[in-house]
């Protein structure tokens, strides 16, 4: 699935981090302060990927060897 479109241009984009898993972005701004708003902000690989990656971490998809590391109990 291409995140653009004929012309290249930019569909969709997201951040991911631990606590985000993955975050689509609606808009962004250039260096000219220009916003740009997405037309895809939940896009189709956005959702797939978000999808994917919660199910890994939930333990319902298996993992690739070495994604996942048990944390024992810790004590704060």
């Amino acid at each position: 699935f291409p995140s653009h479109d004929s012309e290249r241009r930019c569909l969709e984009a997201f951040v991911c981090g631990t606590a985000a898993v993955i975050a689509p972005i609606a808009s962004f701004m250039d260096k000219d302060l220009i916003t740009h708003d997405l037309p895809l902000p939940n896009g189709k690989l956005s959702m797939e990927l978000r999808e994917k990656l919660i199910a890994l971490q939930a333990g319902r998809l298996e993992a690739p060897e070495g994604w996942l590391h048990k944390v024992e109990d810790l004590s704060f």
